[in-house]
């Protein structure tokens, strides 16, 4: 598992001036704000900070059991596992960072290798990919899980990964 701090959300500009109206419903402060789109803020509570970022347009989607740390549950919208495969290529395509590899091969665990889209995107994406600029930040990132993985490992698994049918 890997620490992130930030969350996206989807919602259009009337939704999302709504939401920031809220932040005193939930104790949350707004810290500071980008206005043009993608809009960032970054929220703060007594207990947590958070970069949200709002994206305009439509994302393919599908309601999930959300596990909160009290052991409650709660269902969720939540990105299907290949709307999230495709931003996650684009992420990386856009700023090369290892983070993104990395969410990339844990999400196999989800995705259908057997779908045209996914071999198609995963195998166009891996053709001629290049190191990520901050490769070496990878271990702070996991906070669980193998301490030996690394750029090239993850490239590796995920080609055999999508070429396993």
């Amino acid at each position: 598992m890997r620490f992130s701090e930030g969350s996206d959300i989807y919602l259009d500009r009337k939704e999302f001036d709504k939401f920031l109206r809220s932040l005193d419903e939930y104790s949350l402060k707004l810290i500071w704000q980008y206005p043009e789109l993608p809009t960032r803020i970054r929220v703060a509570g007594d207990e947590a900070d958070l970069l949200i970022e709002s994206k305009p347009g439509i994302a393919e989607n599908e309601i999930r059991a959300y596990s909160r740390v009290d052991g409650s549950v709660k269902t969720i919208s939540v990105l299907s596992a290949t709307e999230l495969m495709s931003r996650k290529i684009e992420a990386y395509q856009s700023r090369g960072f290892v983070r993104d590899i990395y969410d990339l091969y844990v999400l196999t665990n989800w995705l259908d290798r057997s779908a045209y889209m996914v071999k198609s995107k995963i195998s166009n994406f891996l053709h001629g990919i290049q190191a990520p600029v901050d490769e070496n930040i990878l271990p702070s990132l996991l906070y669980a899980g193998s301490g030996n993985l690394n750029f090239h490992r993850m490239v590796d698994y995920i080609r055999r990964w999508v070429n396993e049918i």
